[in-house]
């Protein structure tokens, strides 16, 4: 029988309030939170005036003045100021609420995470637990955001916890990119797998970033891409630049047990260069699968 997994994380955790919130948030973040279901949590994305990626979060909206922003993996103090530097006489409050909640994230079990799974693209309340499809733990997994004054299960069966390498490998073999660890602050959406189809709008009409948006969208495909990688070296930590040669074309950017994810110049991966890490006698990596849509 499959075993139902979890971890505990400590997220940035913004509570967005007052009458302009909605307006606001709407015209800095990637993708449109104009919805008409109830309880809607939206992923996206915050970018530069040049289209790059600087922080990503889900906005779950509780009330129509009230929304909070949950990031993995953004420095809440960062978060807060990307998100408020726009603020000219818009009535919006935005508070760091992060230590009044843990994450609780749940993968493994298909059939048991069914029974407390939302519907797409919207959260649910389960015994004071916010609960919504994750990009933590892969295809299938679900965040539970909790407030940190209770003692919190999933309700009708058990969890054995485990450790945060076992939930990014879980990731890496879903193809999800880490923010800004995989796709940072010098990447475009378009280069970060799913990116540029789940956490942008093209439609929604201006935000910071829009018009580059646009452009890539017309052009195709972008010259990197996030690959699925395996390389024989099990000892390596941190970033791992790729080479062809004596040419960095990339970097392996996330990786448990010689399996990562590597973001890479598309032109040597579709000519079969030989790849490595390090430029003379490294390990090889081998190239697993694109990360697509």
């Amino acid at each position: 029988m499959p075993t139902l997994q979890c971890h505990t994380s400590q997220p940035t955790v913004l509570a967005v309030t007052d009458e302009d919130a909605a307006s606001y948030l709407q015209s800095q973040f990637s993708n449109d939170l104009r919805r008409s279901e109830s309880n809607p949590v939206t992923y996206g994305l915050f970018l530069d005036r040049k289209g790059k990626v600087q922080h990503d979060a889900f906005i779950l909206q509780r009330g129509p003045e009230d929304f909070l922003l949950i990031s993995y993996h953004s420095d809440a103090e960062t978060l807060q100021h990307k998100v408020e530097e726009n603020i000219i006489a818009d009535e919006v409050v935005i508070e760091d609420v992060s230590a009044q909640f843990r994450l609780i994230t749940l993968w493994g079990d298909d059939d048991a995470l069914a029974k407390i799974s939302p519907a797409k693209n919207c959260f649910s309340q389960v015994d004071g637990a916010l609960i919504f499809h994750s990009r933590m733990g892969g295809v299938g997994s679900l965040d539970c955001l909790i407030p940190s004054d209770i003692d919190w299960c999933p309700t009708g069966f058990s969890a054995t916890e485990s450790t945060a390498d076992a939930l990014r490998a879980s990731r890496i073999d879903a193809g999800f990119p880490a923010i800004p660890q995989d796709i940072g602050s010098s990447d475009l959406p378009h280069e970060g797998g799913d990116l540029s189809k789940i956490a942008v709008s093209y439609t929604k009409g201006c935000y910071l970033g829009q018009e580059v948006m646009a452009r890539l969208h017309s052009m195709g495909q972008a010259q990197r891409a996030i690959y699925r990688v395996s390389f024989a070296s099990q000892s390596e930590t941190g970033l791992l630049p790729v080479f062809s040669g004596e040419r960095q074309v990339g970097s392996i950017t996330s990786h448990v047990d010689g399996v990562g994810l590597a973001l890479l110049k598309r032109r040597y991966v579709n000519n079969d260069a030989q790849l490595c890490i390090a430029k003379q006698d490294g390990a090889p990596v081998k190239i697993i699968s694109e990360i697509t849509a």
